[in-house]
């Protein structure tokens, strides 16, 4: 919905109903509820980027990658495809959605990282980039998912 042509309509929403969205991924990273952490950052991924939201969504796909293993850790595992939004169903997720999903909050974490750029100069953020680059071969649908296929809803 805040990828496609009910955009206006699916942040006013969001806008009215934030509150408790935040309290709903707090309660979840309180719980230690990664699943549900995961689904509540991935579908507001999209927000907090359009709202230029950059310090609350870095510290919330922080608490929320901390709830789970690092999918960029050593040894490399390329990413298989995943045809699908990692919210296209409610949890539990399982397998590769619930790799991806992991992978996709550490994505937006590092997409906030744009006003840090002495932060990927470490030994640590160049590994961290060869990694994802490691992960994810040209042409794997969650690369480049169809517009109609990619929206997130609130």
């Amino acid at each position: 919905m805040l990828r496609g042509p009910d955009q206006l309509a699916a942040i006013e929403r969001l806008e009215r109903e934030y509150d408790n969205v935040r309290t709903a991924l707090r309660h979840a990273v309180a719980d230690r509820d990664e699943q549900e952490a995961l689904c509540l950052v991935l579908s507001l991924a999209w927000y907090w980027q359009m709202r230029d939201l950059r310090v609350e969504a870095r510290t919330w796909c922080s608490e929320v990658m901390a709830l789970g293993p690092d999918p960029f850790a050593g040894p490399v595992r390329p990413a298989a495809p995943v045809w699908e939004r990692c919210t296209a169903e409610p949890p539990p997720m399982t397998g590769e959605v619930l790799a991806e999903a992991r992978r996709g909050v550490h994505l937006a974490h590092m997409a906030c990282m744009d006003t840090e750029l002495d932060a990927w100069q470490t030994p640590a953020a160049q590994a961290k980039l060869r990694a994802v680059a490691a992960t994810y071969e040209p042409g794997l649908p969650q690369t480049c998912r169809p517009r109609a296929c990619s929206g997130s809803t609130p």
